[in-house]
């Protein structure tokens, strides 16, 4: 069957190479890091398990990362509604000032939804001009940044770094029902998830050259060289926005186009 090379050890990478074992083909992945799992890296020098990127399954209902666990005997944790929030100092945030801001915080949402004809604006910049305009106290203040973190978790980025106009635009595609945790932590879903692959790791790929007849790939400035018959390229878009990997021939505009959007 065919040779095929997968570039990236992250969970999509994985994933792929995992199907391809499965179906009996010889997959072989190239990881830029010295560890895989991309996104996902849980540390363990702590008593329990803590993840420092990827941490929740964002909706039971259908997804196929609960499915995974299932198959795993992975354990997962159903994350609550409720949380209590406590100042700088320590003193605890009465509850209906936590609910006042929270509904503050969808309200400034809405009202940065509508200025959307702003293009060259971002969501933080958007929502920080409303806030001067009121007047909440610090405590208030205080309460309505966690929400801002909160939302700055979600998008993995500061809020003045995110599109007014397509901060959002994931949402109707999420998954419903209950977030979860996965109590081992991520990290050990690509653990199992690597098992009996071939991986080499500490491969920075600096060129893919495809033709009908196959794909060569260089690596570490050129050092090493892998051939196979094809290639899967499982890379997050900001590597591919950075342009550093040569492809040859080039990508169709197509593809580029998607890239640099």
């Amino acid at each position: 069957k065919y040779s095929i090379l997968v570039v990236g050890a992250g969970a999509a990478g994985l994933a792929v190479a995992r199907q391809l074992h499965q179906f009996g083909y010889k997959a072989t992945v190239l990881e830029a890091r010295s560890r895989i799992g991309g996104r996902a890296c849980t540390d363990v020098s702590f008593d329990c398990p803590l993840d420092l990127g990827a941490s929740i399954i964002t909706g039971l209902t259908g997804n196929p990362l609960d499915n995974l666990c299932s198959q795993m005997l992975l354990k997962t944790v159903g994350i609550g509604e409720e949380a209590v929030l406590y100042t700088k100092q320590g003193d605890l945030i009465d509850s209906e000032i936590d609910a006042k801001m929270n509904d503050q915080f969808n309200e400034l949402l809405d009202v940065s939804a509508k200025k959307r004809e702003d293009r060259d604006k971002s969501l933080g910049e958007v929502i920080d001009s409303l806030v001067k305009e009121s007047s909440l106290n610090p405590i208030e203040l205080g309460v309505l940044e966690w929400y801002y973190a909160n939302l700055e978790y979600a998008c993995a980025t500061d809020l003045r770094n995110l599109s007014l106009n397509e901060w959002d635009q994931d949402d109707p595609y999420g998954f419903s029902g209950q977030h979860l945790m996965v109590a081992d932590g991520y990290g050990r879903m690509m653990e199992l998830l690597s098992q009996d692959l071939d991986i080499r790791l500490d491969q920075v790929v600096d060129s893919i050259k495809y033709t009908n007849q196959g794909v060569t790939i260089t690596t570490n400035s050129k050092r090493k060289s892998y051939s196979a018959d094809l290639v899967v390229v499982t890379l997050p878009l900001g590597v591919l926005k950075e342009e550093k990997i040569i492809f040859s021939p080039s990508l169709p505009d197509w593809n580029v186009d998607a890239i640099k959007r």
